[in-house]
């Protein structure tokens, strides 16, 4: 998002966590861009769980942050249970 500064373009950035922020700030970079054509960054700030790929083993590169990484929900679970609080779906629908 660091090069967007440079044209004055508008940035989002949203949390990876949170899959409705995601959609929302995706509406509203289409909208601006379909009124103001011009170009928008959706920043989706998030982690990777497994590393950088099958030979990475972020234990090794970032052992304290991938420790909190592994503490961490998965997103599908953080959504299951705020659609279960607002009583949208039931644990029964959920496929664990």
């Amino acid at each position: 998002s660091d090069v967007s500064k440079g044209f004055n373009t508008p940035i989002f950035h949203v949390n990876a966590d949170d899959p409705e922020a995601i959609k929302n700030a995706m509406e509203i970079a289409i909208d601006y861009r379909q009124k103001f054509n011009t170009d928008v960054v959706v920043d989706v700030v998030c982690y990777r769980r497994f590393g950088h790929n099958e030979l990475d083993d972020p234990s090794v590169t970032l052992p304290v942050t991938q420790k909190l990484i592994e503490k961490r929900p998965r997103v599908s679970e953080i959504y299951a249970n705020k659609l279960i609080e607002e009583g949208v779906i039931d644990e029964a629908d959920v496929v664990r």
